[in-house]
């Protein structure tokens, strides 16, 4: 398969529409989780609390499914006919190795474990720092993560030729369009 770059709007495009499908899926399946779960237990545990054990046991049910989920999207549709997940087919990209072939079990599952570390960097640093009491450092950390991960990576990827940046230079997968 030949293949160009992906350009940055092109990128930005597939991101959006990719995280558009999962979170309706996700609320959907919250919402399914509420609305079939058992009606029991529908008193709080203790004074003042704000959910109910038939909450809470939802919310645990819920969130495994999600934690399923997501990881099983981003790492089996690149390796259908598809070869990537539904916002980069939709707008005309591909996913693939650095010489144009379609992705491996083991490069699948790498792009996706790097996915699952971008997230972990930018949800949790910030209230890591928080727990050892230092709530600015935190705040100021988690807000330089973040930007790093979603300004700074991004471009410093649009600038080189090929349009692959640290992350994908590292897990070895491209980005790429058609011809």
């Amino acid at each position: 398969m030949k293949f160009q770059p992906a350009k940055g709007s092109e990128r930005f495009a597939a991101w959006l529409l990719d995280f558009v499908f999962c979170l309706s899926v996700i609320t959907t399946l919250h919402r399914l989780t509420m609305w079939l779960w058992p009606i029991y237990g529908e008193v709080h545990l203790a004074p003042m609390q704000l959910y109910t054990a038939r909450d809470w046991d939802a919310f645990v049910f819920f969130s495994s499914i999600s934690l399923a989920f997501l990881p099983i999207y981003h790492m089996v549709l690149p390796l259908t006919r598809l070869r990537a997940t539904l916002g980069p087919w939709c707008v005309g990209l591909r996913l693939c190795r650095p010489n144009g072939e379609a992705l491996t079990w083991p490069s699948s599952l790498l792009r996706t474990l790097g996915a699952l570390v971008k997230f972990t960097l930018v949800v949790f640093v910030g209230p890591l720092f928080a727990l050892f009491d230092w709530p600015i450092v935190g705040s100021i950390a988690g807000l330089g993560v973040a930007i790093y991960v979603f300004v700074v990576l991004p471009i410093t990827a649009w600038m080189q030729p090929d349009g692959a940046g640290i992350w994908e230079r590292w897990l070895r997968y491209r980005v790429a369009r058609v011809e």
